[in-house]
Order: structure tokens, then sequence, then C-alpha cells
């Protein structure tokens, strides 16, 4: 009887991350990714006639991009833990997300339960919008 081999599991080729030109922040949402070498389109807006352009209209869609910004320098970070420049972008990316998420808060409640206290004898996370309900969110324009 001839005896079954376990099959090799695929290998994925994942190309080492040089350094690259870091999109604005009016552009990461659109794009998707704060590193030009990434961005890899699946249209091209102007062939479509459509007219891409993003500009933030209100603190959570600020907050919403330096929030995404930090997660990729923070992923981009996790291989490349020695690159003094990346660490410099997020530091400041890190602390502009936090002064906007103040004062957002200040303004409209608190965005996550657990990350804000409550300024009174009653829990008033309940009486803020939910993460469902169309004031708590808003669209990016422009998408492909």
């Amino acid at each position: 009887m001839q005896e079954l081999r376990q099959p090799e599991l695929a290998r994925a080729y994942v190309p080492f991350q040089e350094e690259s030109v870091i999109y604005p922040p009016d552009e990461v949402l659109k794009k998707g990714t704060i590193y030009s070498e990434l961005y890899k389109p699946y249209c091209e807006p102007a062939k479509l006639g459509v007219k891409c352009s993003f500009k933030p209209s209100s603190l959570l869609e600020e907050l919403t991009i330096l929030d995404f910004m930090a997660v990729d320098l923070g992923l981009y970070l996790d291989t490349h833990p020695e690159d003094t420049e990346a660490i410099k972008q997020y530091n400041v990316v890190v602390s502009n997300a936090d002064k906007i998420r103040t004062q957002y808060e200040k303004q409209h409640g608190p965005l996550c339960s657990f990350r804000s206290g409550s300024n009174s004898s009653m829990f008033t996370w309940i009486d803020c919008p939910w993460p469902w309900e169309e004031s708590a969110n808003f669209s990016v324009r422009g998408e492909c």
C-alpha cells in the first residue's frame, strides 16, 4: 500500500516594501493606502468619467483619515521597526487624531463606550448615534 503524503501549503511571495511617497490625507481613503507603491487601482476614475475628490468636511471624516493613516503606518512599522522617519510620522498622526477625537467627543459625545468616561451620574453612551444610523456615518464622494 502506497503512503499518502500531506500536500504542501501554498507559499506566498510578498515583496519587501521600500520607502515610498506618502499620499496626502485627502487622498488616503480614496486610494485605500497611504503608500504610493501599494496603490493598485481596480479602475481608473478618469477613464470612467468620474472625478474623484475628497476633502474632509467634518471632524469625523478627519478622524477617520487620521486613524486610517495610523493603522497603515503601524503596519509598515511592523516590518520596518527602525525607520525613524516613519516613527515620527506615526507619532504626529496619532497625536493629531487624539486632538480631533477629543474635539469631536466634546461636541458629539463618545465614539467608543470603552474609551470615554461619562461626565454625569448616568452612562450616556446609549444616547449617541449608533454606527448603523446615518447620522453616525459619512460617505466618501467620488468612489469608483
